[in-house]
């Protein structure tokens, strides 16, 4: 049973929550986060199969750009001075350009040097657009996105121009609008629903749930998703409350929450606004507990006075695994990025951008196999992946496999818990959860 909020305690949670809004600051954005040369088990290619490839491509499609006798030109857009820089952006970027360093070294993509062009859109949409059109008729691919505001902003350009991408994130709505678009692995949507059922199939049967989320494209693709799992799961939202992407103050959303007494709090937005809820929440004397997708976590939040609100009251559905482990996807990243980006402390964003690096990796070596590294042939080259998981990083994906989302490669995730010690913040308490609904869920195409 659950703590009713007393009026002292709601007193005392504005008062931290104003406190928390402070230590926050530093790492206050406006968007979400959050995230190779040898093929993995069971990656190899399949057959090209044209019909999963869309016959009426535009003609700049059969165009080869980006690519010498000696070198793949690929750029990566990404947040270097921007609001999400402290949430860790540049670590992204630097771990996904770490894989292509030992990449080259080994000797590259078929006798070719793979070289990264990082630039930045200090997460605005109108940099990201200019970013872009410096680019856009020499290089093979964007291949990786930081942000979903600054990749929407470009999204129809990449689809006209035939230029693949992987956004860092997988906010699924836009793989499954946009052609050249792909989702590097599970997208936030399928996390929150894995996270719903995780509740519902192996923890409490009988929960009680709220819904919050920030009002933009991440908060809506995960309220979109977590309205389909409670239609699914038969329950109704007991509360709703929303919040702008930069807001700090969560009092009112709080209270409009906690009145209704909820077990779960299903929650769309970013590290900062959730721990600005958890420790009101705690300080409120209330047992909710909060439920998010990756974007909902940085370690950063355990240096604040919300850690130990966060490490009881919060879980996160995430696909990535922990950076220690002895699988040999891992052990490769960490000697890849130690070796290349000794300056990265592990977290969860480098194995975020090291994870899309090695999904890149594989589209690149893939094309090279076919003998075919035009803008076409880089799409054909996504659509043959077939049961990758980056030596065990991943959950095995396959572009393809589901006629209605054919970018969405892969359903599963983790259910993690916030704990301070391991390089991640977080602890697994349950590995690749596949949930009934996320089975059956398609993003939608807003």
């Amino acid at each position: 049973m659950h703590t009713t909020t007393t009026r002292r305690g709601l007193r005392g949670a504005v008062a931290l929550s104003a406190a928390l809004a402070l230590a926050l600051s530093a790492c206050a954005g406006d968007g979400d986060e959050p995230a190779d040369a040898a093929a993995a088990e069971g990656g190899d290619a399949a057959e090209a199969d044209g019909d999963e490839v869309a016959a009426d491509l535009p003609a700049t499609c059969d165009a080869t750009q980006g690519v010498t006798d000696d070198t793949i030109h690929i750029t990566m857009l990404n947040d270097l001075s921007g609001p999400t820089a402290a949430l860790g952006a540049p670590d992204i970027g630097a771990a996904f350009t770490a894989h292509f360093d030992a990449v080259n070294e080994a000797g590259g993509i078929d006798g070719r040097t793979v070289e990264v062009e990082v630039l930045d859109h200090g997460y605005s949409p109108v940099d990201a657009a200019q970013r872009y059109e410096q680019v856009r008729t020499d290089t093979a691919m964007v291949a990786s996105v930081f942000g979903s505001p600054p990749l929407e902003a470009i999204a129809a350009d990449l689809e006209a121009d035939c230029l693949l991408s992987f956004q860092s994130g997988s906010n699924g709505q836009l793989a499954q609008r946009y052609d050249t678009i792909y989702a590097p692995t599970t997208t936030y949507g399928h996390e929150i629903l894995n996270i719903i059922g995780w509740v519902l199939e192996e923890q409490e049967e009988d929960a009680t749930f709220a819904l919050a989320y920030q009002s933009d494209s991440l908060g809506e693709a995960i309220r979109h998703a977590a309205e389909f799992g409670a239609e699914h799961y038969g329950f109704e939202f007991v509360a709703e409350a929303t919040h702008g992407p930069g807001d700090q103050d969560m009092t009112a959303q709080l209270q409009t929450l906690l009145a209704e007494d909820p077990d779960y709090v299903v929650y769309g937005g970013l590290p900062n606004q959730l721990a600005a809820l958890s420790a009101g929440a705690l300080a409120a004397e209330s047992d909710v507990q909060f439920i998010s997708a990756t974007p909902g976590f940085v370690p950063a939040v355990l240096g604040t006075p919300a850690a130990d609100a966060v490490q009881q009251n919060v879980f996160i559905s995430s696909p990535y695994p922990e950076w220690e482990g002895d699988d040999e996807g891992r052990a490769a990243m960490r000697e890849e990025v130690e070796t290349h980006a000794p300056d990265v402390a592990p977290a969860q964003g480098p194995i975020i951008g090291y994870a899309t690096a090695r999904v890149v990796g594989e589209v690149l070596e893939l094309a090279s196999a076919e003998g075919d590294l035009s803008l076409a042939g880089l799409r054909a080259a996504a659509m043959q992946l077939s049961g990758f998981d980056a030596d065990g990083l991943l959950p095995e994906m396959t572009y393809g496999q589901y006629d209605d989302a054919p970018r969405v490669p892969s359903h599963a995730s983790r259910i993690w818990q916030p704990e301070e010690g391991p390089a991640q913040g977080m602890v697994p308490l349950a590995e690749e959860f596949e949930s009934e609904a996320s089975q059956l869920y398609t993003e939608p195409t807003l």
